[in-house]
């Protein structure tokens, strides 16, 4: 994984779940989510790189055939910010 990044996983269950990331320093950022129904590592896609399980990014931001514009998707954290987003997935 490249500097910067950070990843985490957590079994899908019916209903809202809950990430966090803890002790960021102020700047920007974004998040994607993804379902990974069939237990891979990936986020599969079918024809034209259309994903074909649930995905999501911060914001809700929304790309057309491509991932959306990242000034769509960041969330700016300041000093001691604390910050709660929600993302709704894609299917």
């Amino acid at each position: 994984m490249r500097p910067g990044r950070s990843a985490g996983t957590r079994r899908a269950r019916q209903g809202s779940q809950g990430f966090g990331f803890f002790r960021l320093p102020p700047g920007e950022y974004a998040v994607i989510v993804f379902h990974d129904e069939n237990d891979n590592g990936l986020l599969d896609t079918g024809i034209f790189g259309v994903p074909v399980e649930g995905y999501g990014f911060s914001n809700n931001a929304e790309g057309f055939l491509s991932a959306p514009a990242w000034r769509a998707a960041r969330v700016v954290l300041g000093n001691a910010d604390h910050k709660r987003i929600a993302i709704s997935l894609i299917y």
